[in-house]
């Protein structure tokens, strides 16, 4: 090659390295299936609209939209049926997005929006007509119709606001609470909202469920039932009651802790824990037995459900040699 074409050259290598890049960048800000931007790109979005809200003191909305029974299409049909399922909900929000609205997927079948708007209740029409654009056509592949449903909520800001994640977290929250108690309506979340305090009172308790096994600070006491004949030579029984020790020390009442447990399917974590601890304190206590009639351990509906439950028993009476008659 000539010198004088060398510039040519490097101008058509930088156009080729410039669509390149833009290719790559386009890719990883919007989801594969969809279209729409990905999670963290609409968190990137939303932080800008949360700064650009406290300079220009401009009202936005953030709407949430979760696809119920996604997984329905995927167990009946297969993945491939509901990857054309996302697409075609894909087609359906874009038919209604505006120019200022940034749409993303945020999750596996989780959408959310984010518009500049005069109004909540201008919020509230559009959040409605996103709902109608999505919900109006039943999905059909393989010669099966699936209705297609929706929960959403919503949740306006402006200057006064600066907590990016937490605005997202609200209005996720409020479809899982919404979804839960069978509710259709949109729901418009607003600041003390004491539904989303006690799903965050609950969801506190979650991460302490788990510190709590892993750190053993559970625990056990016994409330002694004693027979109402003491001639009849019966010996106490005693019930076996849980106990949660707080970060100071002192022991709480374990309702909530075993709600969360009970909500967030580790109750069977619990319940083991619960077995192993009395069984391992029988071994190490075999002198006080021969005083004792046995012991009641209440057990949650999600042991008595689980069938690898029985198995875990046996395999403990097995191991922890104590008598089977206590």
């Amino acid at each position: 090659l000539s010198d004088a074409s060398l510039p040519a050259v490097e101008k058509g290598l930088d156009s080729l390295v410039q669509k390149i890049y833009d290719q790559l960048a386009f890719e990883s800000a919007h989801d594969q299936l969809t279209g729409l931007k990905t999670r963290k790109e609409f968190e990137r979005c939303l932080a800008q609209s949360v700064a650009r809200s406290k300079r220009n003191s401009q009202y936005y909305v953030l709407i949430y939209m979760d696809l119920l029974r996604f997984s329905v299409v995927n167990n009946t049909c297969g993945y491939e049926a509901g990857d054309n399922l996302l697409r075609e909900i894909g087609e359906r929000i874009r038919s209604v997005v505006a120019n200022d609205m940034v749409a993303g997927r945020i999750g596996g079948n989780e959408f959310a929006f984010l518009v500049p708007i005069d109004s909540e209740r201008k919020g509230f029409l559009l959040a409605t007509e996103i709902r109608t654009a999505v919900e109006e056509k039943r999905f059909t592949v393989n010669n099966q119709s699936f209705v297609i449903e929706t929960v959403m909520s919503m949740v306006g800001f402006d200057q006064r606001n600066d907590q990016v994640l937490e605005l997202l977290r609200s209005v996720e929250s409020s479809a899982v609470i919404t979804k839960k108690s069978g509710h259709k309506e949109i729901q418009v979340v607003r600041p003390g909202d004491s539904r989303i305090e006690e799903r965050d009172e609950v969801m506190g308790w979650v991460a302490r469920i788990n510190r709590a096994l892993d750190e053993h600070t559970l625990k056990l006491r016994c409330q002694k039932i004693a027979p109402i004949d003491q001639g009849s030579g019966s010996l106490p029984h005693y019930e076996i009651l849980l106990t949660v020790v707080d970060d100071k020390g002192e022991h709480l009442p374990p309702a909530e802790f075993i709600r969360a447990a009970e909500e967030y399917s580790r109750m069977g974590a619990v319940d083991r824990w619960v077995i192993e601890t009395v069984l391992r304190w029988m071994v190490t206590n075999r002198a006080h037995l021969d005083k004792m009639g046995g012991f009641s351990i209440n057990l949650s509906g999600h042991s008595m459900n689980d069938d690898s439950f029985l198995d875990f028993m046996f395999e403990n009476l097995v191991r922890y040699e104590v008598p089977r008659d206590k």
